[in-house]
Parts: structure tokens; C-alpha cells; sequence
């Protein structure tokens, strides 16, 4: 059995360590009653890296309600 460390983030659970696991693998969630203050800073997890950075984020100052709204005017016959 093995065991990696991890957070649930709200919507799904975020593995902190690199783990090779298969398809249809069955796994035991085991779940720790103590709760952190913030979500850890430190991951494997390329995701949680990529949303802590900003360095491709272009700042526009557009609505994006107003953005979407604009789109979608004419997408429907």
C-alpha cells in the first residue's frame, strides 16, 4: 500500500507528490481531520504551479460579462 500526501480543494482531490497510478486502479482515500489555513505553496502538481503564476496573464480591462454577452449575441438561429 502506498500513501501520498495531498488537499482537497474544493472541487477534487490535489495529489502533493508524483504518483503512477493505472486505470480503473482501486484506491483508498484516507482523510485527515486536521484542516490547513491555506492551500500548500509548494506542488508537483503542474496545474496548481501554472495558477500560481502570473507571468502570462495579459491585464486588459475588459468586462468579461459584457465580453461573453457580445460573442453569444448571434450564436443562436
Amino acid at each position: 500500500m502506498l500513501a501520498v500526501k495531498g488537499y482537497y480543494d474544493g472541487d477534487c482531490v490535489r495529489l502533493l507528490e508524483p504518483l503512477n497510478i493505472k486505470k480503473n486502479q482501486n484506491i483508498i482515500i484516507h482523510i485527515d481531520e486536521k484542516l490547513l489555513d491555506e492551500k500548500p505553496r509548494k506542488s508537483n502538481d503542474a496545474f496548481l504551479k501554472a495558477m500560481e503564476d502570473d507571468k502570462f496573464v495579459i491585464h486588459t480591462g475588459l468586462n468579461v460579462e459584457e465580453y461573453m454577452k457580445e460573442l453569444r449575441e448571434n450564436d443562436r438561429f
